[in-house]
């Protein structure tokens, strides 16, 4: 699963120069496809790049196609290497090759990652808006120890513009809703790194610890958590030359941890990691975007309905989630980021409404739907069926069946 966390930053680079090419690949923190879909991708683009074998873009594209269709990553370390020889001096070039000059789960790959270091800041010094090596780099600053430096990287792309402000308002929404001296973890790059860059630059939450699952596979990562004051109770597990150990481990130990500890410092988990992949072993509460990890053992969540109240209606940055000055075509995966917070509202009105509080089930609700509808979300019609149990001769109700005919 890292492979796919540390690859989501690879940029897309300039369009290919011939009128044939195929769709160009966008990194998985702009658009995400199905595996299925980077295979076909990456058999067409392995044609395109045997038929136009000089442009560097073809192998480019073809590179990141194979790693995201979860090939070999020697493969794309491969194709990356031609575009290389072809263009050794373009930036993309640069930043694509660089990005798998170290990689930790590519057999042979060295484990040094200053060469790659080196590429890619050659890269930003040639095209300083090159955000995906900002990202790459903050990773391989992180496993060299040099914490200021890795965050530096993130400030950037806040600082100039580059992180989409529903996705800024969504890390300040992570943070802002959780305990003092929190842990929350986190899946991704567009749920981890715009948490980091409003700590580091704006100051924001900087009590709370955001630890990404997928990093958490790594023995580096670990034992930079466990060295933190205060710490996050990770145990060390595998300690080898790539010091893998697995997060799901790290995970039930840090919870064994806290237990022990009389949980001083309370666990959260962002709503956007699978919770079936990483099952939790305790029970969750949900309070917004993010699940409280209980002090007991059980399945599945309750909701927490005054936090989700409050998060929602006071603390959360809500605006932007339907910014018209966003690109959301272009930009999906913020897209599927904003349906978190409709999700969080339908469970705050099934709550409400089981609890008899149909008037607040009802606002609550319209404001759900009016969200989901705005980003085409799937699940709309089933909770406007779910509506239609508590409050059918709702005025709200009746506006949005006839807007989506119903």
């Amino acid at each position: 699963m890292l492979a796919l966390v540390l690859a989501f930053a690879l940029g897309a680079g300039p369009p290919a120069a011939h009128d044939d090419a195929p769709e160009a690949i966008q990194p998985i923190r702009k658009r995400w496809l199905p595996t299925e879909r980077y295979r076909e991708l990456k058999a067409r683009w392995l044609d395109y790049a045997r038929a136009h074998p000089a442009d560097p873009g073809a192998w480019i594209q073809l590179a990141r196609a194979t790693e995201y269709a979860r090939d070999s990553c020697a493969e794309a370390v491969r194709y990356a290497g031609r575009a290389y020889q072809l263009a050794p001096r373009r930036a993309d070039v640069l930043a694509t090759l660089g990005a798998w000059r170290w990689f930790v789960y590519c057999d042979g790959q060295a484990t040094d990652p200053d060469p790659a270091i080196g590429m890619l800041e050659e890269a930003l010094a040639l095209d300083p808006g090159l955000d995906d090596a900002r990202y790459r780099l903050w990773v391989m600053r992180l496993s060299k120890g040099e914490r200021d430096a890795a965050e530096d990287q993130l400030r950037e792309l806040l600082n100039r513009g580059r992180i989409p402000e529903p996705l800024v308002d969504f890390g300040y929404n992570l943070l802002i809703g959780l305990e003092p001296d929190a842990i929350l973890l986190t899946n991704g790059d567009n749920d981890t790194c715009p948490l980091i860059a409003l700590q580091a630059a704006r100051g924001i939450r900087r009590d709370v610890d955001v630890v990404n699952l997928s990093l958490l596979n790594l023995g580096w990562y670990r034992r930079q958590l466990a060295e933190r004051h205060p710490a996050v109770p990770v145990p060390l597990l595998d300690q080898g030359p790539r010091g893998t150990g697995g997060s799901d481990a790290a995970v039930r130990g840090l919870i064994e941890n806290l237990a022990r500890d009389g949980w001083k410092r309370p666990l959260y988990l962002a709503c956007t990691v699978n919770r079936q992949a990483h099952a939790m072993p305790n029970q969750l509460s949900l309070e917004g975007i993010a699940f409280r990890v209980l002090p007991k053992g059980g399945a599945g969540f309750d909701v927490d309905t005054l936090r989700i109240e409050r998060n929602l209606g006071s603390l959360y940055r809500l605006e932007s989630a339907t910014s018209p000055s966003l690109d959301w075509d272009d930009w999906q995966s913020v897209r599927f980021l904003m349906l978190n917070y409709p999700s969080a509202g339908f469970q705050l009105s099934l709550a409400r409404a089981r609890a008899g509080s149909l008037v607040l089930a009802n606002q609550s609700m319209d404001r759900a739907v009016a969200l989901s509808v705005f980003h085409h979300s799937d699940f709309t019609p089933e909770m406007i069926k779910e509506w239609s149990a508590w409050t059918p001769n709702s005025p709200e109700l009746a506006h949005w069946k006839r807007q989506l005919r119903l």
